[in-house]
């Protein structure tokens, strides 16, 4: 009789795995069609990935919590557990339980940022949006410390500043120069449009397949002022497209 060795086990886990993340690609094409088509396949797959290889290191065992702590990620972020603008998520994750609880409990939290942050139709979205379309390029150029970017993101955006914390962003922004030198962003407005992608978008913003377009406008070979200006406009160019969804969403929705 032949035993049951660890390579035949491990295949099957591979199996098991590969099946999953086929699940949960349909089924984020289907929750998020929109957003999964400007995405891509291959964005989509890199944070799928990503997200199941998380939720492995964090002992997941059943599709439903690798699926709930995936659309966490969705909103959040593709590395928000190491994200130091949530810090509450490793708090959570270093807990002694099971990855079902503490999925429960990233997704109470979770709710919370919906409610306070988002909003009911997204109202407290869409004024953020709006408010992003009038921002002054040019006083911006005059700004000379970290408090005044906090008080112009303060202003278009108090709730999720509210969620973050003025001191945990600040803190965060303390951090960012590396990333401003490797860009070629280093001086007030780049480090204005900086600190608001990653306010809006996360830390790690700079590598995440969710927002793969990022990426691409910060690595372009183009002169300091080149790059913040085309940033600049792509940026609000986003702003407007977001507004734009939201928008119509709702217009269907009361239809």
């Amino acid at each position: 009789m032949q035993y049951v060795n660890q390579e035949f086990l491990n295949k099957m886990e591979t199996l098991k795995e590969k099946e999953m993340l086929e699940v949960l690609t349909d089924e984020f094409k289907t929750m998020f069609p929109s957003r999964t088509r400007v995405l891509g396949d291959n964005n989509l797959n890199l944070f799928l990935i990503h997200q199941q290889k998380t939720a492995k290191y964090y002992k997941y065992v059943y599709y439903d919590d690798l699926k709930r702590y995936a659309i966490i990620a969705f909103y959040f972020g593709t590395y928000f557990d190491e994200d130091p603008l949530y810090p509450w998520v490793q708090e959570i994750l270093k807990q002694e339980d099971s990855f079902g609880r503490k999925v429960d409990l990233l997704n109470k939290k979770f709710y919370e940022y919906f409610d306070s942050t988002i909003g009911t139709n997204a109202i407290y979205f869409q004024e953020a949006c709006k408010k992003f379309k009038y921002v002054d390029k040019e006083r911006i150029k005059e700004y000379r410390e970290f408090e005044q970017i906090i008080d112009t993101l303060t202003h278009i955006y108090p709730q999720r500043m509210h969620f973050i914390g003025q001191k945990n962003f600040i803190k965060s922004l303390q951090q960012q120069k590396l990333e401003l030198e490797r860009f070629n962003i280093h001086n007030p407005l780049g480090s204005a449009i900086y600190a608001t992608l990653v306010f809006i978008m996360g830390t790690y913003v700079y590598r995440d397949p969710l927002f793969s377009w990022a990426n691409k406008y910060l690595n372009q070979p183009l002169s300091s002022r080149e790059k913040i200006d085309l940033l600049f406009e792509r940026g609000l160019n986003r702003v407007r497209k977001e507004l734009m969804s939201i928008e119509k969403l709702i217009e269907m929705e009361e239809k």
